[in-house]
């Protein structure tokens, strides 16, 4: 019959206060048994699981054969089953945090203000149990995004892009904006990120930059452009940034697409005639705080 050893941990450090071999051996083994592999293959696909306590344990059986889901070290019941996660996430946060890890949830355990962290359909009072893998399931971290934009290229227009996800337009509801090119551009200069201020953190130096003075001079010239979108050429460059820029906020969640569509243009003899434009689509997250 299949056994356990959950409950068979050894100490972290041996009697002479160096790292315990056993003990690394201990949560590789848990993280193995049966159990625990049929959680992580629960969302293996999907990222997160909801449900009722039943049909998690009904789930967990399906994945497990006979000889483990008879035996009496099966965390054959909600309950059991929690206090077998608890002492994984205890002994190893490893196991339960971090981009691969797993979390086990309960609806009931949460104040209303906290729920507000997760985004997971089907997540509530009659399906209580959510399992997620990483960071499935969790609303993204707007301050988190900002620290890995500014951090990672220093560059202004991707934070523009992030403060206006955070703007009027885009409510809880509405998470996503169209509009011109000229649009685009007076709504990213309402949300320029100016070192220093309106929460924006000092630009981090470079070996390459170590008084941040280039990096400066980009924000002012960036500045300028959106300013003053005054000729064929300026478009051309606010163009090309954008197009770059939207590969930069992919990484934080933020999607930028773009397409060409009909415009009504007045023309000289004081009529109007179509034309093609740029049409700008910004797609955010709901930010958690």
């Amino acid at each position: 019959m299949w056994k356990s050893a959950i409950w068979d941990r050894p100490y972290e450090q041996d009697e002479q206060g160096s790292i315990n071999p056993r003990y690394d051996e201990w949560v590789e083994a848990v993280m193995n048994e049966p159990w625990f592999t049929a959680l992580q293959d629960l969302v293996k696909w999907t990222g997160t699981w909801t449900g009722s306590e039943e049909e998690l344990m009904r789930e967990l059986r399906l994945r497990v054969n006979r000889e483990v889901w008879e035996s009496e070290d099966f965390p054959s019941s909600p309950q059991k089953l929690m206090k077998y996660y608890e002492a994984m996430f205890f002994a190893s946060g490893e196991v339960s945090l971090g981009d691969e890890g797993l979390s086990l949830l309960d609806y009931r355990d949460f104040k209303k203000k906290d729920l507000e962290d997760y985004d997971a359909p089907g997540w509530g009072p009659e399906t209580p149990i959510l399992l997620t893998q990483g960071w499935a399931g969790v609303r993204p971290s707007y301050r988190q995004a900002l620290y890995t934009l500014l951090d990672r290229y220093r560059s202004p227009l991707p934070l523009a892009i992030l403060g206006f996800t955070d703007g009027r337009k885009f409510t809880k509801k509405t998470r996503s904006w169209s509009g011109s090119t000229t649009e685009l551009a007076k709504a990213l200069l309402a949300y320029y990120p100016w070192p220093g201020h309106f929460g924006i953190p000092e630009i981090p130096p470079t070996p390459e930059d170590p008084e941040s003075k280039e990096a400066e001079r980009l924000f002012d010239e960036t500045r300028d452009l959106l300013m003053d979108l005054s000729g064929p050429s300026d478009y051309r460059r606010f163009h090309e940034q954008m197009k770059t820029c939207a590969y930069i906020v992919r990484e934080v969640g933020i999607k930028v697409s773009w397409e060409k569509v009909p415009w009504m243009v007045a023309d000289s003899e004081g009529g109007t005639k179509i034309t093609k434009r740029t049409r700008w689509t910004v797609e955010a997250p709901r930010w958690c705080s």
